[in-house]
């Protein structure tokens, strides 16, 4: 037993947000070491544990007991002294905010952007392939990609690449926006009214 009391949830993040990238560099784990690094912390810190690293940003998401100085001790132990100046912690309702607006992009350097809902779904997938999840994160990681999800479907969040011979049907009242080069091809009844927000570098001069 690790400890007592209420079940935590503590998240851990050094990211682009106040990290340079030679301090972020120094947090970039190999999956070996990931693999490493999410045993001893099962075995010695938390209950459950995943570890996101991306070029962006190296976050640790932990359910637990009295888990937030001896992983601030670990996290030291793994680099340096100096790794405490750019930490961010959350904590409980904190700590599931935040995942969700990651997973979402919407605290990525490229706002919306969608690799990072992949990138939270692979480091679930990877804690638990090494039994490093439980209940509590499962379901916290579950419920964050899901509203990820509605994120990029249901919002003006999402951004689709275009090539060469694509055909995009955009059904009515669907809020978009086009890039450059593509042409767009409106059907529809008589209306003296249109409404548009957006055209890629369109000037009505």
């Amino acid at each position: 037993q690790k400890g007592y009391g209420i079940m935590e949830l503590l998240a851990v993040s050094i990211s682009h947000e106040n990290t340079p990238i030679s301090i972020r560099e120094k947090v970039s784990f190999t999956k070996k070491k990931q693999a490493e690094i999410l045993k001893y912390i099962k075995q010695n810190i938390a209950e459950e544990c995943v570890l996101l690293s991306t070029c962006n940003r190296c976050e640790f998401y932990l359910a637990g007991y009295n888990m937030k100085d001896k992983f601030i001790d670990c996290l030291v132990s793994l680099t340096d002294e100096f790794v405490k100046k750019y930490i961010s912690i959350y904590e409980g309702d904190d700590c599931s905010r935040h995942l969700a607006l990651t997973a979402s992009g919407l605290k990525s350097m490229i706002l919306g952007e969608d690799q990072i809902l992949g990138q939270v779904k692979d480091a679930h997938e990877f804690a638990k392939e090494h039994l490093c999840c439980g209940k509590y994160l499962n379901t916290l990681f579950r419920i964050s990609v899901t509203g990820a999800k509605k994120v990029k479907t249901e919002t003006l969040l999402s951004k689709t690449p275009v090539k060469k011979g694509d055909f995009f049907f955009v059904p009515s009242g669907t809020m978009h926006a086009i890039g450059p080069g593509i042409l767009i091809l409106e059907t529809q009844q008589s209306s003296d009214t249109t409404y548009r927000v957006y055209d890629f570098d369109r000037r009505d001069d």
